[in-house]
């Protein structure tokens, strides 16, 4: 405590003074795996291992969708995870759906919030789960076009714009679960 508070004086940098453990509870993980996430890949898996133990539905989507029902193992997600292909077009409303359940009720996606299938769009899909009671988040990479980011906050989801795997993760931690 007393080196925390001589570094802050001193303007240096802070140093941790106590760690709070986090309850995320549960939530279902939406991962774009279309081939215009190919780069963001390691995103992906930096998300997913994040949250190992609170995954109860992890859905990989392109074109179409895998639900993975939980609880699921950690065997099982990292299976799945280095099993994955990037590849196809994106159909993200219907990841939104299918991310949804009863129980729990946080949907986090990672997406460039490219919808390349034609179907609903997000706004729309975003709104009616809102409605229903489900906190949607996004965490997107810094190609996603800015009217797409802006359009699904006005829907209600929150979104989260990050360069690195490291701050997809933090950005779920800091910026999604901790609020209400």
């Amino acid at each position: 405590m007393r080196r925390s508070i001589y570094q802050s004086i001193r303007g240096g940098r802070p140093t941790i003074v106590y760690r709070e453990r986090l309850r995320a509870g549960r939530l279902s993980l939406a991962l774009d795996v279309s081939s215009s996430m190919i780069d963001y890949s390691s995103w992906a898996i930096a998300v997913a291992s994040l949250f190992l133990s609170n995954i109860s539905r992890l859905v990989f989507f392109s074109h179409t969708s895998t639900v993975l029902e939980g609880p699921l193992s950690r065997r099982e997600v990292a299976r799945s995870l280095l099993s994955v292909e990037f590849r196809g077009y994106t159909d993200i409303s219907t990841a939104l759906e299918k991310a949804a359940q009863p129980g729990v009720k946080k949907v986090v996606a990672v997406s460039d919030l490219q919808q390349t299938v034609d179907s609903q769009p997000i706004p729309h899909v975003v709104k009616n789960l809102h409605r229903s009671g489900y906190r949607v988040a996004f965490i997107t990479p810094p190609s996603a076009r800015p009217e797409d980011v802006e359009a699904v906050r006005e829907a209600g989801a929150r979104v989260v714009t990050a360069w690195t795997p490291r701050q997809a993760a933090l950005g779920v931690l800091r910026h999604i679960l901790r609020r209400p």
